[in-house]
């Protein structure tokens, strides 16, 4: 109940609770993992998921939730184990292959993540909305910006009310050349993150995106006034500090756009994320930027998910 009502501390407190009073119980420990998860609390996250896993071991749950976690901070190999896992211990769920084919294509092993989000659609093809919009991020990546709308449309068609199937599609039209269908998947995009964000006004990810919509669409002091909610949350998670850095860009800031960009490296975000995007691509040129990844060489497009 805590939860629904964006009670983060109260819920945490309940599930504390509840772990004290079952210590055997895996479902209890998995859900407080999740909310520390979702509280940016991860070092406790990981110590819930690893004692979910102790107290039921083949149950693909806390595998599937200690993969995210590792995803989130930009532990790609502590990621893939996981993942592996749940693939091993429930190997009919498309989730663990899913969220394999995420970390591939982070690492930039596209004809492997494309055969892991194959493997899951051929597993689950009338409810697996983000197989298909993970196999449209591979094509974004690509500039096969037709064949990547085709994916998005096939992933909301599954699931119409995320918002971020909408974004993704907005900027598969946006980059291929369709500025009206563009607008209008934005302004859904646009409806669908706020009215998410009524019931999770501090969530980094819903913030991110929206500021990032609002920018492409024009709302300039909106999408200044959602990064600033968001920074005063002070987020630590690679891809939430490299959308607030892309939304800055969007909004032709450049040296707050690189500062957050910095950042983002620094907690082990891809460079692919950035170089691979056409929005990107002015602040890729700046020579600022090239000095500022000389040293690195790590390499991801529109969202993916696990």
């Amino acid at each position: 109940a805590h939860q629904a009502l964006g009670n983060e501390e109260q819920a945490i407190a309940a599930l504390e609770s509840a772990t004290h009073l079952s210590q055997a119980s895996a479902e209890a420990w998995q859900a407080l993992g999740d909310a520390y998860h979702a509280a940016g609390r991860h070092d406790q996250a990981q110590r819930a998921f690893h004692a979910a896993i102790n107290r039921r071991p083949g149950f693909w749950d806390p595998h599937f939730s200690l993969g995210t976690l590792y995803h989130a901070v930009a532990d790609s190999d502590g990621a893939a184990t996981q993942f592996r896992q749940v693939a091993r211990c429930a190997p009919e769920n498309p989730d663990g292959y899913n969220g394999l084919g995420a970390i591939l294509h982070v690492l930039g092993r596209l004809d492997e993540a494309r055969e892991m989000y194959e493997r899951s659609i051929a597993v689950d093809s009338v409810s697996n909305s983000w197989a298909f919009s993970n196999l449209g991020a591979l094509y974004y990546d690509d500039a096969r910006f037709g064949n990547a709308a085709d994916m998005f449309e096939q992933a909301l068609n599954l699931d119409s009310d995320d918002w971020m199937l909408a974004g993704n599609l907005a900027y598969a039209y946006h980059f291929g050349g369709q500025p009206e269908k563009a607008e209008a998947q934005f302004r859904k995009a646009i409806e669908l993150a706020e009215a998410q964000l009524q019931n999770a006004p501090n969530d980094p990810e819903i913030l991110a995106d929206l500021a990032g919509y609002q920018a492409t669409v024009g709302a300039r002091e909106h999408a200044h006034d959602l990064l600033e909610t968001l920074i005063a949350l002070e987020p630590t998670e690679p891809a939430i500090l490299a959308g607030i850095g892309e939304a800055y860009e969007m909004l032709e800031d450049r040296d707050r756009a690189l500062e957050w960009i910095a950042k983002a490296i620094d907690a082990g975000h891809p460079l692919r994320r950035f170089e691979s995007k056409l929005s990107m691509r002015d602040l890729v040129d700046d020579e600022r930027y090239r000095r500022l990844v000389a040293p690195t060489s790590n390499g991801a497009g529109v969202a993916t998910s696990e």
